[in-house]
């Protein structure tokens, strides 16, 4: 059901996660940098200014003095020492990005990255969205260091999962609110159109497809957020998203097919597998589907208990899915152990 990577690949991964680690640590810490600062005369005395946003508003920060001169001069050198560091962490990454390459390292789609690197760049992937379906397995993948075989993995969409209660931070908006979630697609792939009888997808010229979900409100005709903002994706609404919602949530780094180093989001693997269990069981899926979504939940089931012992430990935590699911997926992971043992 699944390979473990080899040591030359398991190394190139270790290599991989830590740079982007280093780099995401030191984006972070530009972001109090962006900006930038001035001197001002008001009425015929200079002020230090900071500005805050891209419409020019700034703050003073005081009369010119050798204490604020200080500070100026501190700014600007830590803003320098900052994007002198992310510049070589760039090019580190760049050429890891060559040597994941080289090894076969990558297995996640390219449209994928493109995908999940926008969102992150955004800040949605930490608390507002999540990839769910067949491509949160990649994330699984790298949790365990394996390689599911390539046919349980195949797919030509990505499902995004919206927490759409949560609020979007200043920093958010100010990454999203001309474009929305489409403006986002489309720095990935000019390409991506709004279909017009589903407004819930998106669909590239290569025809790659990103379906946007939401929980269904209760009631469900409840005034809640279906959109990011405007003329944008719709959310469709499925009833039963409250069990994923309410799961623990994964940030993971993975590797793409071109060697790139990203972060995804998905639902906890135990929460996964338990989806798909009643996923494959649910009266309304389409037939042609339900013996891959059995597959792929005893996939994760095998793979949480054979390599990830710290979740497998505790199936019945996942307190957000009914009583009856979890019962029913402690009867595979109990048929699994048997197997195992």
């Amino acid at each position: 059901m699944y390979s473990p990577i080899s040591n030359v690949q398991a190394k190139s991964v270790i290599d991989s996660e830590q740079l982007h680690a280093a780099f995401r640590d030191t984006q972070l810490k530009s972001q109090d940098y962006t900006s930038g600062m001035h001197w001002k005369t008001v009425s015929g005395k200079e002020y230090l200014y900071r500005t805050l946003d891209r419409k020019g508003n700034a703050k003073s920060l005081g009369p010119r003095s050798a204490a604020t001169e200080e500070v100026l001069l501190k700014f600007t050198e830590r803003k320098k020492e900052l994007s002198e560091r992310l510049s070589s962490l760039k090019e580190q990454l760049r050429v890891q990005a060559k040597v994941n390459a080289a090894h076969r390292v990558g297995h996640v789609p390219n449209q994928v990255a493109d995908i999940c690197v926008e969102l992150d760049r955004a800040h949605l992937l930490e608390t507002n969205i999540t990839v769910i379906g067949t491509n949160a397995m990649h994330v699984y993948e790298a949790m365990a260091g394996v390689r599911f075989p390539s046919d349980i993995l195949a797919t030509v969409d990505i499902d995004l999962l919206w927490n759409h209660t949560s609020k979007l931070g200043p920093a958010l908006t100010e990454n999203i609110k001309e474009g929305g979630l489409l403006g986002l697609l489309r720095r990935a792939d000019r390409s991506y159109e709004i279909q017009a009888n589903q407004r819930f997808r998106a669909v590239s010229k290569t025809g790659y497809m990103v379906d946007l979900i939401r929980q269904m409100p209760d009631p469900p005709w409840a005034d809640e957020p279906d959109r990011f903002f405007g003329s944008d994706l719709v959310a469709t609404d499925i009833w039963n998203m409250k069990w994923l919602l309410g799961a623990p949530r994964v940030m993971q780094p993975v590797v793409a097919n071109d060697g790139r180093v990203f972060m995804m989001s998905a639902p906890d693997p135990r929460a996964f597998a338990m989806f798909k269990l009643w996923l494959c069981t649910a009266e309304d899926r389409e037939p042609m589907k339900k013996p891959r979504d059995a597959l792929q939940a005893q996939t994760v089931i095998r793979l949480v208990e054979d390599r990830l012992p710290h979740l497998a430990r505790n199936w019945s935590a996942l307190k957000s899915f009914p009583l009856d699911i979890v019962n029913q997926t402690m009867v595979q992971v109990e048929r699994e152990r048997q197997r195992g043992g």
